[in-house]
Protein backbone atom coordinates (compact mmCIF):
# COMPACT_ATOMS: atom_id res chain seq x y z
CA UNK A 1 0.00 0.00 0.00
CA UNK A 2 2.82 2.39 0.86
CA UNK A 3 4.46 1.76 -2.53
CA UNK A 4 1.17 2.55 -4.31
CA UNK A 5 0.84 5.82 -2.40
CA UNK A 6 4.41 6.80 -3.23
CA UNK A 7 3.92 5.91 -6.89
CA UNK A 8 0.69 7.90 -7.00
CA UNK A 9 2.34 10.85 -5.30
CA UNK A 10 5.19 10.80 -7.79
CA UNK A 11 2.70 10.73 -10.67
CA UNK A 12 0.78 13.66 -9.16
CA UNK A 13 3.99 15.65 -8.73
CA UNK A 14 4.99 14.89 -12.32
CA UNK A 15 1.57 16.05 -13.52
CA UNK A 16 1.94 19.29 -11.59
CA UNK A 17 5.40 19.85 -13.02
CA UNK A 18 4.15 19.24 -16.55
CA UNK A 19 1.23 21.62 -16.11
CA UNK A 20 3.45 24.27 -14.58
CA UNK A 21 5.97 23.99 -17.40
CA UNK A 22 3.23 24.12 -19.99
CA UNK A 23 1.72 27.22 -18.43
CA UNK A 24 5.07 28.95 -17.99
CA UNK A 25 6.26 28.34 -21.57
CA UNK A 26 3.84 30.86 -22.99
CA UNK A 27 4.90 34.36 -23.91
CA UNK A 28 1.83 35.98 -22.41
CA UNK A 29 -0.73 35.32 -19.72
CA UNK A 30 -3.37 34.89 -22.45
CA UNK A 31 -1.60 31.75 -23.69
CA UNK A 32 -1.36 30.31 -20.20
CA UNK A 33 -5.07 30.85 -19.67
CA UNK A 34 -5.75 28.54 -22.62
CA UNK A 35 -4.56 25.57 -20.54
CA UNK A 36 -7.61 23.93 -19.00
CA UNK A 37 -6.41 21.10 -16.79
CA UNK A 38 -9.11 18.89 -15.37
CA UNK A 39 -9.12 16.04 -12.89
CA UNK A 40 -11.38 13.03 -13.07
CA UNK A 41 -11.22 11.98 -9.43
CA UNK A 42 -11.74 8.56 -7.94
CA UNK A 43 -14.33 8.08 -5.21
CA UNK A 44 -13.47 9.68 -1.89
CA UNK A 45 -13.74 13.33 -2.81
CA UNK A 46 -11.15 16.03 -3.31
CA UNK A 47 -10.15 16.00 0.36
CA UNK A 48 -9.55 12.27 0.78
CA UNK A 49 -6.01 12.80 2.17
CA UNK A 50 -4.69 10.49 -0.55
CA UNK A 51 -4.48 10.46 -4.36
CA UNK A 52 -7.37 12.86 -4.98
CA UNK A 53 -6.06 15.43 -2.50
CA UNK A 54 -2.53 15.21 -3.91
CA UNK A 55 -3.77 15.67 -7.45
CA UNK A 56 -5.96 18.61 -6.43
CA UNK A 57 -2.99 20.27 -4.70
CA UNK A 58 -1.08 19.91 -7.96
CA UNK A 59 -3.96 21.36 -9.94
CA UNK A 60 -4.09 24.33 -7.60
CA UNK A 61 -0.37 24.91 -8.22
CA UNK A 62 -1.07 24.84 -11.96
CA UNK A 63 -3.88 27.34 -11.40
CA UNK A 64 -1.46 29.62 -9.59
CA UNK A 65 0.75 29.41 -12.69
CA UNK A 66 -2.14 30.56 -14.89
CA UNK A 67 -3.98 27.40 -15.90
CA UNK A 68 -7.72 27.01 -15.56
CA UNK A 69 -8.52 23.95 -13.44
CA UNK A 70 -11.58 21.88 -12.65
CA UNK A 71 -12.40 18.52 -11.12
CA UNK A 72 -15.25 16.05 -11.08
CA UNK A 73 -15.41 13.50 -8.27
CA UNK A 74 -16.88 10.06 -8.83
CA UNK A 75 -19.38 8.64 -6.37
CA UNK A 76 -19.07 5.15 -7.87
CA UNK A 77 -17.14 3.28 -10.56
CA UNK A 78 -19.99 3.99 -12.97
CA UNK A 79 -19.10 7.72 -12.89
CA UNK A 80 -15.60 7.39 -14.34
CA UNK A 81 -16.39 7.33 -18.08
CA UNK A 82 -19.21 9.93 -17.93
CA UNK A 83 -17.02 12.28 -15.87
CA UNK A 84 -14.16 12.00 -18.36
CA UNK A 85 -16.53 12.63 -21.27
CA UNK A 86 -18.03 15.66 -19.52
CA UNK A 87 -14.58 17.15 -18.88
CA UNK A 88 -13.59 16.68 -22.52
CA UNK A 89 -16.91 18.14 -23.69
CA UNK A 90 -16.30 21.17 -21.45
CA UNK A 91 -13.05 21.94 -23.27
CA UNK A 92 -10.47 20.46 -20.95
CA UNK A 93 -7.29 20.05 -22.97
CA UNK A 94 -5.56 18.12 -20.19
CA UNK A 95 -7.54 15.44 -18.36
CA UNK A 96 -5.85 13.53 -15.55
CA UNK A 97 -7.52 10.41 -14.20
CA UNK A 98 -6.72 10.03 -10.52
CA UNK A 99 -6.43 6.61 -8.94
CA UNK A 100 -5.69 3.19 -10.38
CA UNK A 101 -9.36 2.19 -10.59
CA UNK A 102 -10.07 4.83 -13.24
CA UNK A 103 -7.43 3.40 -15.60
CA UNK A 104 -9.90 1.44 -17.76
CA UNK A 105 -12.08 4.50 -18.36
CA UNK A 106 -9.04 6.59 -19.29
CA UNK A 107 -7.84 3.98 -21.78
CA UNK A 108 -11.30 3.78 -23.37
CA UNK A 109 -11.60 7.56 -23.62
Amino acid sequence: MKKSFVTGSIKAIAAVAALTLLASCSSSSDSAAKVKACLALDTGGVDDKSFNASAWAGAQAAEAAGAEVKYLAATSDADYAPNIKKLVDEGCNIVIGVGFLINGAIVEA
